[in-house]
């Protein structure tokens, strides 16, 4: 190689190793002012249940992530004797739900050991978290079942059926943020996160931009709300319901189903007399047919407005440890009877 050459290839190698540091370094530096926000997905759920046998399994939206927090309540109240294993299928509708049941944890529940029994018999209790919105449809594909539900296996079989499309890219795309997902950089991609946020940290907000923001996305979840009272309860939704309270019954677990607390601003008078009327008449319909236990917590929680996040939808960290307390010592006091431990930490029989 001629020494004009080897300085080209020095010289191209010298920026290459230039642009990569000056990437490292603005996300490193991006980071300290806006942070990925690392949530879990149905993959963390099933590594979490493949590993371990709970008492407790959830299934549900992104809602579902709230009884992360209760398991960890339960496991202090328990000392470790109870658990709790959430399922979140992001923008999840129930159809959805069942499709995360029968693909993903249908497996582990029918798995058995050398010995013919099952590998996981502790499951007592089944928790299906859902609301209004999730027993409606989309005209759009399940987008998040290639993002968020699938696996390779999945990915593989729909490409080979109809090739590379729209819609089973997401599994890579989805993929590719997994593995970056502590980059601040990969993770604002399309979000504009890092933009606004740099925005707060030297910019202090207008109050008047900001109450302008808040009354229209308040706005806009009303009108979301009571319009959906023409929507909810589609057939396709609710058979799906059915087979996933079937699924359950079938095996002997007690069932329980949760309406989850809506930030109380975003309802109207007209929201609550019609949507949110219907749709909990009609699942404690389901629930006393089927003596299924419902928990109606849309409006009826320790929640309030300042406990959301800015999304209106979510429920912040000290918002999700106050409805945790809320619900061990209330609603599912139960979980923390039947482990009923005596002083030296000895488990006892579950009370009946």
């Amino acid at each position: 190689m001629t020494p004009e050459r080897r300085n080209t290839w020095l010289g191209l190698a010298l920026l290459v190793v230039a642009a990569a540091l000056a990437v490292v370094g603005a996300d490193l530096a991006f980071g300290t002012i806006s942070k990925p926000n690392l949530l879990s997905e149905i993959e963390d759920a099933m590594r979490a249940y493949q590993v371990s046998d709970p008492d407790v399994l959830v299934l549900g939206s992104s809602h579902a992530r709230t009884f992360e927090v209760v398991n960890e309540e339960l496991g202090k109240r328990t000392r470790g004797a109870r658990s709790i294993v959430a399922v979140p299928l992001e923008w999840g509708k129930l159809s959805g739900y069942e499709w995360v049941l029968e693909h993903r944890l249908r497996p582990l529940l029918d798995e058995r050991g050398p010995d013919g029994k099952p590998r996981r018999g502790n499951l007592k209790h089944f928790i299906l978290v859902t609301e209004w919105w999730d027993s409606t449809v989309d005209e759009e594909p399940a987008w998040n079942l290639p993002s968020r539900a699938w696996t390779w296996r999945d990915f593989l079989r729909d490409v080979t059926r109809v090739g590379l499309t729209d819609y089973n890219r997401n599994y890579l795309t989805t993929r590719w943020l997994r593995l970056t997902r502590r980059s601040t950089l990969a993770q604002d991609r399309g979000h504009g996160r890092i933009l606004n946020d740099v925005k707060r940290r030297f910019i202090p907000e207008d109050p008047r931009a900001a109450a302008h923001a808040l009354a229209f996305q308040t706005r806009k979840w009303r009108t979301m709300t009571e319009e959906g009272a023409n929507a909810i309860a589609d057939p396709t939704e609710m058979a799906a319901l059915s087979r996933i309270l079937d699924a359950f019954q079938d095996r002997g677990v007690e069932v329980h189903i949760v309406l989850y607390p809506r930030k109380p601003d975003t309802l109207t008078d007209q929201a609550r007399e019609t949507t949110l009327r219907r749709f909990s008449e009609m699942i404690a319909a389901i629930g006393a047919k089927r003596g299924i236990r419902v928990h109606d917590w849309t409006t009826s929680s320790p929640i309030g407005d300042e406990d959301f996040l800015s999304d209106f939808d979510h429920i912040t960290h000290e918002g999700n440890e106050t409805l945790a307390r809320w619900m061990l010592d209330g609603d599912f006091s139960t979980l923390v009877d039947e482990a009923a431990l005596v002083d030296d930490g000895t488990l006892l029989e579950p009370r009946s």
